[in-house]
């Protein structure tokens, strides 16, 4: 018997003594994906927007986390969980940090066992004018 794994598509095949068998499926997952740089001034606030992606027909909830070693930044996502039904969802992800320093966090997506992240490296610098955020 024979498996093979490419991306999110798994097949597999044998010879029986009868014949031989093989096929092939896809296995529903995600991807999440934002800026990995972003940078703000000390005591503003900055948002941002996180696309979570649905692969091969994906649809449950995602859930979304971050991890901040460094305890300097803050991150809210609205919304949480997101659910891209079968093509993407969009979060606004807030920021706010202090004090002035470059830190890296990592944002997580999960749901059920598939969990994915990445890093984002946040950069805050000395007071300055904030923006302007929407409503």
């Amino acid at each position: 018997m024979k498996f093979s794994v490419t991306g999110s598509s798994l097949s597999a095949s044998f010879v029986a003594s009868s014949g031989s068998y093989s096929d092939s499926f896809s296995i529903a997952d995600f991807t999440i994906a934002s800026v990995t740089s972003i940078s703000f001034h000390k005591n503003c606030i900055l948002q941002d927007t996180l696309t979570a992606t649905a692969l091969n027909g994906f649809t449950s909830d995602i859930t979304l986390s971050y991890t901040d070693p460094s305890g300097r930044v803050s991150l809210i996502f609205s919304p949480n969980p997101v659910n891209p039904q079968g093509t993407f969802a969009e979060s606004t992800m807030t920021y706010h940090g202090n004090p002035e320093g470059t830190y890296v966090i990592t944002v997580i997506g999960t749901s059920g066992v598939i969990v994915h992240s990445y890093l984002v490296t946040v950069t805050i610098t000395p007071p300055g004018v904030c923006p302007i955020l929407p409503p």
